[in-house]
């Protein structure tokens, strides 16, 4: 499984583009979400557009070294989401689960001046209990 693509002028009519995030022998794509990094805070950027960044539940594979587990992983865009890089450091989130499947990162806080972005996941974990995530600055 693989994120598709379309485009549309009027959100009425679609042309359908190549794949986004393509699946690869060691995972499937499942969903997630997208952001725009406008200050380029993940510096995943290469300097000439800030990136579109994309969180996604990896489903990995027999052949990977993750098998049979689901994580989050980041792909992100210089080109507005016409091509896709996959994070070298995939999974960036994992509970060693095959049940961690689109967590709620609802609740977002930027602190600028810490650089730190802080994301509560609302789905327990296999124990009951909410988890909470924050990102280095």
């Amino acid at each position: 499984m693989s994120w598709g693509h379309a485009t549309s002028t009027n959100l009425i009519t679609w042309t359908e583009q190549p794949v986004a995030i393509a699946c690869d022998e060691n995972e499937d794509i499942y969903s997630g979400s997208v952001v725009y990094d406008q200050h380029n805070t993940s510096g995943l950027s290469d300097g000439t557009a800030a990136p579109l960044v994309a969180i996604y539940t990896s489903a990995y594979k027999e052949k990977s070294q993750h098998a049979g587990i689901q994580a989050q992983s980041l792909a992100w865009s210089t080109d507005g989401g016409c091509t896709w890089s996959k994070y070298h450091g995939n999974p960036v989130l994992s509970r060693d689960s095959a049940e961690f499947r689109d967590p709620k990162w609802r609740t977002e806080l930027w602190h600028a001046d810490h650089r730190r972005d802080h994301r509560r996941d609302r789905q327990p974990d296999e124990s009951g209990t909410r988890t909470g995530h924050r990102t280095a600055g």
